[in-house]
């Protein structure tokens, strides 16, 4: 084994590089962050240019954050070891989120196996029977290598289906050529190859308009075919919410029009909670 010295910094108790339990590597922009014990702020490392940053945190850690680790999407995480509480942290912003607690612990450490991640949004927060949504699909992929020939399956239910093919296609993404889901509701089609970098498509839904499904409805996207290292399959994530691994919700409220026939003729009555369209 070689180690070869990469950049200096300070040692001396008040610098930005000291008092540090655990760091860790952002795979979105290749900068490493560490949370100091007993402070308010985080130190980033750039090693291309051995300079060192401080970002301040929004709350003061009550200890030291022994194990500290980012996820494939640039998510900071971090337990402190007396306290064993679990925190999110906006690596942009330096905002704190207090997401779990656990037992105490002298020591901890961490690392992030996370080599891709999937992040489902939708369009809206709340809609109604009727309407069409739109459902974006965002890859973060910071496997090793390209991956390739894996299984992206989604099933609607309760009457709704798949109002187009994936289009807004960004990043290195190669879909099958015909992926055919319109008007079904399974999705299931394979992508051919996926980089390593951060891609996304978007597919819309129709909803019918005697939608009487549960008011918040709840989505999620598999994936499959994948390496034995990154555990074979994959779920898709809700990043609004600090939990990992999360359905996509979207609140469904029944139609404000409603198609009747009065003397043989068609007429529309308002009906139910509406929302603008």
């Amino acid at each position: 084994m070689t180690v070869t010295k990469i950049c200096d910094f300070p040692t001396n108790p008040s610098g930005l590089s000291s008092n540090i339990g655990d760091f860790a590597r952002n795979p979105q922009d290749g900068l490493y962050y560490g949370v100091r014990d007993f402070d308010n702020a985080m130190t980033v490392f750039d090693l291309n240019t051995c300079t060192e940053s401080r970002i301040p945190l929004s709350q003061n850690m009550n200890g030291s954050v022994g194990a500290f680790w980012v996820s494939a999407d640039g998510i900071g995480y971090g337990y402190t070891n007396q306290s064993g509480q679990l925190f999110e942290f906006d690596l942009s912003t330096g905002d704190v989120n207090l997401i779990g607690t656990g037992p105490g612990t002298a020591q901890t450490d961490g690392c992030a196996c996370e080599g891709l991640r999937l992040h489902k949004e939708v369009n809206v927060d709340t809609t109604q029977a009727g309407s069409t949504i739109s459902y974006t699909f965002t890859f973060f992929n910071v496997w090793n290598s390209d991956l390739n020939n894996i299984t992206f399956q989604d099933t609607l239910r309760d009457g709704l289906t798949w109002a187009s093919e994936p289009y807004n296609i960004t990043g290195g993404i190669t879909l099958e050529s015909n992926t055919n889901i319109s008007g079904l509701a399974i999705a299931e089609f394979e992508i051919e190859s996926l980089l390593t970098e951060t891609v996304s498509f978007t597919i819309d839904v129709d909803i019918p308009s005697n939608y009487s499904g549960p008011e918040v409805y709840l989505n999620q996207a598999h994936l499959s075919d994948l390496p034995e290292l990154l555990g074979f399959t994959d779920i898709s994530d809700w990043p609004v919410s600090s939990e990992f691994d999360d359905p996509t919700p979207v609140v469904i409220l029944p139609s404000c029009c409603q198609k009747i026939y009065v003397n043989g003729f068609a007429r529309y009555r308002i009906k139910g909670d509406c929302v603008d369209k």
